[in-house]
């Protein structure tokens, strides 16, 4: 499984965005809600069935999709992608079913805001000691502040995929001008 969120380039954005994103990248009105904003948060719907059939790369993807979602982060020249380093790993179709997959399989994510969730004041922290260089099998061991011991399993991964996408609502933030 993809373990983290996944950005995603759409044909157009609105003028609007929402934490994360830092800016807008549109003329399209706010109001227009049809359109995702910059930082829009999108999940593949739980109960999505995933084929048998479809190659271990497009369900590593769909498995990510379902548990972190998608990130708006850019606007894409004709179609939605999510993108990734090449890979000659990869045989040329291994991700050809991900381009059926419809907006409608996906759902929006509630966001928070820079200064709510585990961004408020007073919110937990974690201190992960000093940086550490680990081999990709190797274990990092993480003190939390509680002073319990985390170990963690570092493992590379790269993942692609291609959608198609419409009528998206979440709270936001409208651009200037």
């Amino acid at each position: 499984m993809v373990e983290h969120a996944m950005r995603l380039a759409v044909v157009r954005t609105r003028r609007e965005y929402i934490y994360p994103a830092v800016h807008c990248a549109s003329s399209i009105p706010a109001s227009s809600t049809n359109y995702p904003a910059m930082g829009q948060r999108l999940r593949l719907k739980a109960n999505f069935v995933i084929p048998s059939n479809w190659t271990t790369e497009e369900k590593a993807i769909l498995l990510g999709l379902k548990k972190y979602g998608v990130i708006v982060a850019d606007n894409s020249g004709g179609f939605f992608s999510i993108s990734i380093a090449p890979d000659d790993r990869w045989s040329a179709n291994c991700f050809d079913h991900l381009a059926i997959i419809s907006i409608d399989n996906f759902e929006v994510i509630q966001t928070t805001g820079p200064t709510e969730g585990p961004r408020s004041p007073g919110a937990p922290t974690v201190d992960a000691g000093p940086d550490q260089v680990i081999g990709i099998d190797d274990i990092a061991t993480l003190n939390a502040t509680s002073g319990s011991i985390l170990g963690v399993r570092w493992e590379a991964q790269r993942h692609t995929a291609f959608f198609s996408a419409s009528r998206l609502k979440s709270r936001s933030i409208k651009c200037a001008g």
